[in-house]
């Protein structure tokens, strides 16, 4: 098996690594369980790796990040904030 395919399969299944690598509490939409489209967009990007749809896959996937982590900070300091 390719190491692609090995990091997808951890991935996929909410493994232990990829817990440790892509899970903090914006990323994660349960203990143990991470955000699918945060996974799908990995996976996205990991199998297109190399390819001309790199680019794209690439930029999708740090939009999803942008947005989890501005709405995981969001919610910590909207009352914070002066209406």
């Amino acid at each position: 098996m390719r190491l692609d395919e090995l990091i997808i399969d951890e991935i996929k299944s909410n493994g232990e690594f990829a817990l440790e690598a892509l899970g903090t509490e914006a990323t994660l939409d349960g203990v143990g369980k991470l955000n699918q489209p945060l996974k799908d967009r990995v996976i996205q990007a990991i199998q297109s790796k190399g390819s001309k749809s790199q680019d794209d896959a690439d930029r999708e996937l740090g939009w999803l990040v942008r947005e989890l982590v501005y709405s995981y900070i969001e919610g910590g300091v909207e009352d914070l904030i002066d209406e």
